[in-house]
């Protein structure tokens, strides 16, 4: 309107002899121009700032909790030579399985004992080699570190990676390490202390006497499990090592 104004009275002479007026009318114009500009601009500029801002936010902290999260599947090794490590991992899976079924066809004479001492030492030296020991307890600890990690990159950080347009595993591979911790949260969910599965050896062996009746299948089933449990470990421990460069551009 002072713009419409300030034209019409240009071409009337209004302001030929009112150098103040003309002077007043030509600020506030520019006033009513350069204001909401300024502020339009400052906005959008406020706006992509914030927005970058928290795009950094968000990168750090999945590079931080990707970092902790590659650490903590990594101290689950006996080794950091991961490439030693694969074909002694590949062989686990037939060890496993030739102890579980010396485990399950288990009879009370020589040559099975012999059986289950050999594949039961072979197996017990391939897991050592690949898994670094630990007690039940310290299992469930590191077992935990490594699930509630997942859960802030699945939970907190997967959202906010994908609502800013930053990078988030691809299907298939978000699937495959989805079910390698589901695997993981499985086992030794309630695990023998090591002594009862040496004791239990021992009994099938015929190195140490049952002392209650049906000792011999209790001994079977407590070392079966630790067998199992400790193959699901492996394997979901594998799955996701084979996953982790993968990981490591998420939010990039």
């Amino acid at each position: 309107m002072l713009a419409v104004v300030g034209i019409y009275g240009d071409s009337r002479g209004w302001w030929d002899d009112r150098g103040f007026l003309t002077n007043l009318l030509s600020s506030m114009t520019s006033v009513f121009f350069g204001v909401p500009s300024a502020l339009i601009f400052l906005g959008r500029l406020g706006s992509h700032q914030a927005e970058v801002l928290q795009r950094r936010a968000v990168q750090r902290r999945a590079r931080l909790t990707r970092q902790r999260f590659r650490e903590a599947v990594l101290q689950g090794f006996a080794s950091q030579d991961l490439e030693a490590l694969k074909p002694k991992l590949a062989q686990i899976g037939m060890t496993h399985h030739l102890y579980k079924g010396a485990i399950e066809n288990y009879r009370n004479d020589p040559e099975r004992r012999a059986t289950l001492q050999t594949v039961h030492d072979d197996y017990e030296r391939l897991l050592s080699e690949c898994i670094r020991e630990r007690s039940p307890h310290g299992v469930r600890e590191w077992r935990g570190d490594i699930v509630l990690l997942w859960r802030t990159l699945d939970e907190e950080i997967r959202p906010r990676v994908e609502e800013l347009g930053l990078t988030w595993l691809s299907t298939r591979h978000y699937l495959h390490v989805r079910e390698s911790m589901a695997e993981l949260e499985k086992t030794w969910t309630g695990a023998r202390p090591f002594t009862d599965v040496d004791q239990a050896l021992r009994i099938l062996l015929g190195q140490e006497e049952a002392r209650r009746p049906g000792g011999i299948e209790r001994a079977r089933s407590r070392l079966g499990s630790r067998c199992d449990s400790s193959y699901q470990m492996t394997i979901a421990m594998t799955g996701l090592l084979m996953r982790l460069d993968d990981l490591d551009r998420i939010g990039t």
